[in-house]
């Protein structure tokens, strides 16, 4: 492993903050080598390098928010006195409605990111986080989530249902349901696997 996989993989694995989920796909190729101004086969080798090696374990599905009846999203940074109560509120997240992901960093520091049906909703759980563990708060910016385009049919959730638990999928499981490349299908507003027919067609007749 190089200093170029490092680049291709940090890519990847970390989102860029102007990211939408909604209307934009993460991890391509192509895009990927534009902007590592890089060759899109020599990203495409690259990745299958770093899985076949197993450097990259597993894919992750990122679901539209607003297909959940949630229109707001905002990002905050929480800082405790302590590492201690850090920690507690950190694991008070895990079971807490709202919470999308919770970020860990060095230090007293974690950063979460809320949904809500409202801007109100959305404050009133930052508010219940900050004061529940009197933490200090900053507000990293929010935003509306768009309406999706298209509701998800069964086949699209039976395919969201085998990727649940975390939204984990192994580079063996996805090879099971066909290509290797994710693919953003805009119109339904999520991330899925890109299926071979084959696959599909097994699918359909287990509905």
């Amino acid at each position: 492993m190089d200093a170029v996989d490092v680049r291709i993989f940090v890519d990847i694995a970390f989102k860029d903050p102007s990211f939408r989920e909604s209307t934009e796909r993460q991890a391509s190729p192509s895009i990927i080598g534009k902007r590592l101004k890089l060759d899109e086969k020599t990203v495409r080798l690259r990745v299958k390098r770093m899985e076949d090696e197993g450097f990259i374990k597993y894919y992750q599905a990122v679901p539209n928010l607003a297909l959940f009846g949630l229109s707001r999203v905002g990002l905050f940074r929480f800082e405790a006195h302590n590492l201690t109560t850090k920690l507690r509120a950190l694991e008070y997240t895990h079971h807490l409605p709202g919470v999308v992901e919770a970020s860990d960093y060095l230090g007293p520091s974690i950063s979460i990111r809320l949904s809500g049906a409202s801007a109100e909703e959305v404050q009133r759980l930052a508010d219940e986080i900050t004061k529940r563990f009197e933490l200090n708060r900053l507000s990293l910016g929010d935003r509306d989530l768009r309406p999706p385009l298209y509701e998800p049919d069964r086949l699209d959730w039976k395919i969201i249902q085998k990727l649940r638990y975390d939204a984990h999928c192994s580079i063996k499981d996805r090879e099971t349901y066909g290509e290797r490349l994710w693919s953003t299908q805009t119109s339904k507003g999520m991330l899925l696997a890109s299926l071979s027919a084959s696959r599909l067609e097994t699918l359909r007749k287990q509905q």
